[in-house]
């Protein structure tokens, strides 16, 4: 999948905007876990349809993404991806 593939859409406001480099750090200090909801790839404005849980994270790395709740079927993350931020909802 190609990062000009993926559809984008306005972030909705009963969400909070990260940026990755603060939701990984969080992440890696317990401060979100897959209990407490989840999140979306995205950039500044926009965001994607690709999940993401903090379990899909590896020594600080996202490592896969699943589509809108198919937790069954994940496909691995990109490095090429331009993502920057992470739009997340509690549960």
């Amino acid at each position: 999948m190609r990062f000009e593939r993926i559809k984008l859409e306005d972030i909705p406001k009963n969400s909070d905007t990260l940026t990755m480099k603060s939701w990984l750090g969080s992440v890696a200090v317990g401060g979100f876990i897959d209990y407490d909801g989840f999140g979306y790839l995205a950039v500044k404005d926009k965001m994607s349809h690709l999940m993401v849980l903090p379990s899909y994270v590896e020594n600080g790395k996202i490592t896969e993404v699943c589509m809108e709740f198919d937790f069954d079927n994940t496909i691995p993350y990109e490095n090429d991806w331009k993502f920057t931020h992470i739009v997340w909802f509690n549960k």
